[in-house]
């Protein structure tokens, strides 16, 4: 997102806080340090001088917020004091964060006031954080709203006297699409087969099409499930307590499913037996673990991503699963760059090719590309050009097509490329295999977390279907 200064002399790139000058001149990082974390959200402070940014943080009820003048200097933290950050505590969510990013936020004109998002049990509501206009130090906090949906989009109008925002309504679910994977074409009318109860995010088959693993959200709470899609029955992967499981991906047998196993800061990996409906934590506990994506062909060993501690960088690594005793697997490096973040590792189904997504901070966008290495090593072959969002690869059962998530079009939708498995090289342009390109019916809002998954005759897609308003506050200077 772009937002010019109220001078009229600069841009800031909100998702990255670079700042271009409208002269022409390059773009510079105008907030930077260990304390910046990928994603942060940046505006303009009413002075037209300074950026202020929301920076995501491992706490997940009080907001931070640093504003640095454009021209350098000592960033301002506006903090919460103790008593302000229980008025917000006593709205958190019982158990765990939300899924739903909340990042969106603006300025009173005066400078005496900060607007923003703040998710509770899958309601978003708009808050504001009354501040001394000197100092930039929170007085109070108090919510604007009280829509059980998502009330977000903020905009405050210039005399600061109006706030307009949109409410909307979204309802997630996992649908069932007849599907031919080895020609990539939809070959029927699609069905919505988990029930209005769960947001399904994440969706991973078994193999032979009879299971599905299910991340998402129930009552604003993160779970996970398993579903059977003959029956339709959907059972929650292990009891309520206190540990979140992240997104559970099938061996290749259908047998058990992997995943992060997290509490607080930290996390491990987990293998969940269908047949014992039990788990058992590998490897150490860490608090850098991205997901699981998926199990080596033999069903020995998973691959993740996993932050480096001294690159800062996100790399692949694998971690064997299979063995007796209390043995504590060590996860090794596969896939690293030192100037790339590497995630979705898949590998192909005869165990040669991986497929993976890099992701790299550009002044002008944040871009997501397609690569393919060999499972013993060697050099990157490109999939895709790096000029589109593209994300979530999948290696067809034949390995003759990768199918991936891109915003080719506007909205997100699944494409596919055909690859050449013994020569390893993509073969001709990419070529699109769905059309969701309306309100009514799309590829998940929340496609930065949504994950598709498909079998031979079946593609499982999180559509969302989502209806909105636009609405007016008045007063909200008073």
């Amino acid at each position: 997102m772009f937002q010019t200064s109220r001078l009229g002399a600069h841009l800031v790139v909100s998702n990255n806080a670079y700042v271009i000058a409208l002269d022409g001149s390059t773009p510079r990082l105008a907030l930077s340090g260990s304390s910046i974390r990928p994603l942060a959200f940046s505006v303009w402070h009413p002075d037209g001088k300074r950026i202020t940014t929301w920076i995501p943080t491992d706490d997940p009820v009080a907001p931070r917020f640093l504003t640095q003048p454009v021209e350098g200097g000592p960033a301002i933290e506006s903090k919460l004091t103790p008593e302000l950050a229980k008025q917000l505590k006593a709205v958190e969510s019982p158990g765990f964060p939300e899924w739903r990013a909340d990042y969106r936020f603006a300025w009173a004109p005066s400078g005496r006031a900060i607007y923003f998002e703040r998710t509770v049990l899958g309601a978003k509501n708009i808050w504001r954080m009354t501040v001394d206009p000197v100092t930039l130090q929170p007085r109070a906090v108090e919510r604007l709203t009280m829509s059980p949906a998502l009330d977000e989009e903020l905009s405050v109008s210039p005399d600061g006297r109006k706030l307009a925002f949109t409410n909307v309504s979204a309802q997630v679910r996992v649908w069932m699409l007849p599907f031919d994977s080895a020609n990539g074409r939809i070959t029927g009318p699609g069905r919505p087969i988990t029930s209005p109860r769960i947001e399904g995010y994440v969706v991973n088959a078994t193999r032979d099409g009879e299971r599905l693993g299910i991340a998402g959200l129930q009552g604003g709470l993160s779970k996970a499930w398993e579903v059977v899609i003959r029956t339709g029955k959907e059972e929650i992967i292990m009891p309520a307590d206190s540990y979140l499981r992240h997104f559970p991906i099938w061996s290749p047998d259908g047998r058990r499913a992997a995943y992060i196993r997290s509490f607080a800061d930290k996390g491990q990996i987990a293998v969940w037996s269908r047949e014992s409906r039990s788990e058992e934590s590998v490897g150490p506990l860490s608090s850098s673990y991205g997901p699981v994506y998926d199990w080596s062909p033999d069903g020995s060993a998973v691959v993740l991503s996993q932050r480096n501690d001294t690159t800062g960088r996100v790399e692949v690594r694998q971690v064997p699963v299979d063995h007796s005793g209390p043995v504590q697997s060590t996860p090794r490096k596969i896939i690293s760059d030192p100037n790339e973040n590497i995630w979705q590792p898949h590998f192909s189904r005869d165990g040669r090719w991986i497929v993976f997504v890099t992701d790299k901070s550009l002044p002008q966008q944040l871009t997501c590309r397609l690569f393919v290495v060999k499972v013993g090593g060697g050099s990157w072959v490109p999939i895709t050009d790096g000029k589109h969002w593209d994300d979530k690869p999948r290696w067809s059962p034949d390995g003759k097509v990768i199918y991936f998530l891109s915003d080719r079009t506007g909205l997100f939708n699944v494409w596919g490329i055909h690859f050449d498995a013994a020569g390893g090289q993509p073969l001709g342009e990419p070529f699109r295999v769905t059309s969701f390109d309306s309100p009514d019916l799309k590829v998940s809002k929340g496609s930065p977390i949504a994950e598709f998954s498909l079998t031979e005759n079946h593609l499982f897609l999180p559509l969302e279907h989502s209806s909105g308003s636009i609405w007016i506050l008045d007063n909200v200077d008073r």
